[in-house]
Formats: structure tokens, C-alpha cells, sequence
């Protein structure tokens, strides 16, 4: 965790303006949080930060393709199965 407490400090300390971080759906469990804390506690002023899991972003964007749940969820299943090792 303490590497991508690490780099969420180097996202705030380089980064400027509204900027999205995509958290990758490998790192440990409540890892959006503390990303998201620190970002809040060392913006520079005129910038802001969003926080997302990936797989949220996969999702949201099948349903933006889809716009229909009934297709949205099975897509949900195929992602999820490609992301486990069998």
C-alpha cells in the first residue's frame, strides 16, 4: 500500500487541473479511499481529482454502449470472467 500511497502523492504533487485516477482493480481494498485522501490533502489549488476503479469504468462504459441492463449485466459476467485466472 505503500507505493500507491506513494505515487498518489506524486499524482497531487505534478499534476494540475481536473484529472481522473484509475485505480487498477488489483490493489488492495480500500485503496480508492486512501488515494482519494491524499489527493485531497495535497492538491494544488485550481486542480481536482476523481478517483475510479477500473472495472466501475468498464461498466460504465458497456452500459453507455448497451443502455439496456438486461444486456449490461452479462457483460459485467464476460468482464469479471476474463479478469479471474481460470
Amino acid at each position: 500500500m505503500k507505493y500507491i500511497e506513494a505515487a498518489a502523492r506524486r499524482i497531487a504533487d505534478v499534476a494540475g487541473g481536473d484529472k481522473i485516477v484509475v485505480e487498477k482493480s488489483t490493489v488492495p481494498v480500500r485503496a480508492a479511499e486512501s488515494i482519494q485522501r491524499i489527493l485531497s490533502a495535497n492538491t494544488k489549488p485550481g486542480s481536482r481529482f476523481q478517483v475510479h476503479c477500473m472495472i466501475i469504468l468498464y461498466c460504465m462504459a458497456v452500459f453507455q454502449l448497451c443502455g439496456n441492463l438486461s444486456i449490461l449485466i452479462p457483460k459485467i459476467f464476460e468482464i469479471c470472467q476474463k479478469m479471474v485466472p481460470n
